[in-house]
């Protein structure tokens, strides 16, 4: 029912909500409002699991270690995707609950909710209180405003669909001129009309996952997944006297396997190769040392810059190193 990204299961539930909606418009026997009970047993376990897999989502978002603002402002992105959602499900949850129950406030019996052809219309198109059915659209329009803003997608399902924007009823005369309240739920028995609130549920969730797999893309694009990892001592030399000590940094190097970095000294770029023992990708870095002057010791700072770029992310470092003025001696 609303996009490319459906499971066979959702357009085949799509597909039963189509058929039974047409039936109606039919004037098809009770029986098929019975199965509009079914049904919306069927869309809540599937909305249910789709809450679930984009909570899963959320929390690998939020695992994501890079401390890249892009990937903080993504994770922050994506905890508020989730609240916002959270909120719609429950305020459509509000409205099915209100449609169950008759004007006076009171629950209707399950076995006569069934039956019941229009309480939902009376209260969704109400002309006593015509804000209860435009504060329903609205709240689908404001939802997919504010995914669009926070994700910066152009492109998402429609959750006010009009009969004009269904393949199946476009060209239908008595429903095309219709506009979303007034077809989807004019002439809808009331079991009907909380199922469609159902189906839009596991529509309002569709529209989630899409969004939680667009900034999921900018977290993962900070994160470089390794596949070696080598244990590594830096010394302060390798050359020590019987009774020194000898002083290093022991640490760990990961490369992955799947990338080739691109590395520069002073923005010229250098070979990389993979070294054979550790697996690792390295660049020699190698040039004659010089220094235009010297200090009273004969010494002189200098330094290079150092990068190297992986992915879409670029590492830069500055190393010094101390030239020593070369003396003759005869």
């Amino acid at each position: 029912m609303a996009g490319g990204k459906e499971t066979p299961r959702q357009k085949m539930i799509g597909m039963m909500y189509l058929v039974l909606t047409a039936l109606l418009a039919l004037n098809i026997s009770n029986a098929v409002l019975e199965k509009f009970a079914v049904l919306n047993n069927t869309l809540g376990d599937l909305r249910d699991e789709s809450s679930s897999v984009n909570n899963k989502t959320v929390d690998a978002i939020q695992r994501a270690t890079s401390t890249a603002s892009s990937v903080t402002e993504a994770k922050r992105k994506a905890a508020e995707v989730r609240q916002l959602t959270e909120k719609v499900i429950k305020d459509l949850d509000d409205y099915k609950k209100k449609l169950s129950q008759d004007h006076a406030g009171q629950d209707i019996p399950e076995e006569i909710l069934i039956l019941d052809t229009n309480t939902a219309e009376e209260k969704m198109l109400s002309s006593i209180d015509p804000a209860f059915g435009q504060n329903f659209e609205k709240i689908l329009v404001e939802y997919s405003t504010k995914m669009k803003d926070l994700t910066k997608m152009t492109e998402l399902p429609k959750l006010n669909k009009k009969a004009t924007d269904y393949e199946e009823f476009k060209n239908n005369e008595h429903h095309k001129t219709k506009d979303f309240i007034h077809f989807q739920f004019e002439g809808t028995p009331t079991m009907a009309a909380i199922t469609t609130i159902t189906q839009l549920q596991t529509e309002i969730l569709e529209v989630e996952a899409m969004a939680l797999d667009t900034l999921a893309k900018i977290t993962d694009a900070k994160i470089v997944k390794v596949d070696n990892l080598i244990p590594m001592i830096r010394a302060n030399s390798n050359i020590v006297a019987a009774g020194d000590k000898y002083v290093g940094d022991l640490f760990v190097a990961a490369s992955s396997s799947g990338l080739v970095p691109e590395m520069f000294r002073n923005g010229q770029k250098l070979n990389v190769v993979e070294d054979p023992k550790t697996r690792l990708k390295m660049a020699k870095i190698e040039f004659l040392a010089s220094a235009p002057s010297y200090d009273a010791q004969g010494m002189s700072k200098q330094s290079f810059t150092a990068q190297i770029k992986i992915k879409d992310s670029t590492y830069t470092e500055k190393f010094e190193y101390t030239v020593i003025k070369p003396t003759i001696k005869i």
